[in-house]
């Protein structure tokens, strides 16, 4: 009777290891996948920025190239503030 008893109390003790431990791993991959999304969205965000940067770079490249065939290629001269004359009269009244 006495080990009857040992092997029923041995079953639920497992049997309740095995639940809490289920327990467990459920929880921790809960906790894995939050810090999967939130690593996923901290990227996204990088591959936007890094998006938004290069996007950027390209303009600044493109300007210098403009700015290089005008001054080079086109022999154009930087707009001096003595170049700049007054409109007349007359034009101001069309705008």
């Amino acid at each position: 009777m006495v080990h009857k008893k040992i092997i029923i109390t041995s079953f639920v003790a497992v049997q309740l290891i095995l639940v809490f431990f289920y327990i467990y791993t459920q929880s921790v991959i809960i906790q894995l996948t939050y810090s999967f999304q939130d690593a996923d969205s901290t990227f996204q965000e990088l591959q936007k920025r890094k998006k938004d940067l290069t996007h950027e770079l390209l303009q600044a490249q493109e300007a210098q190239k403009l700015k290089t065939h005008a001054t080079q290629e086109l022999q154009m001269k930087k707009a001096r503030l003595s170049d700049i004359k007054e409109l007349p009269a007359s034009y101001e009244q069309h705008l």
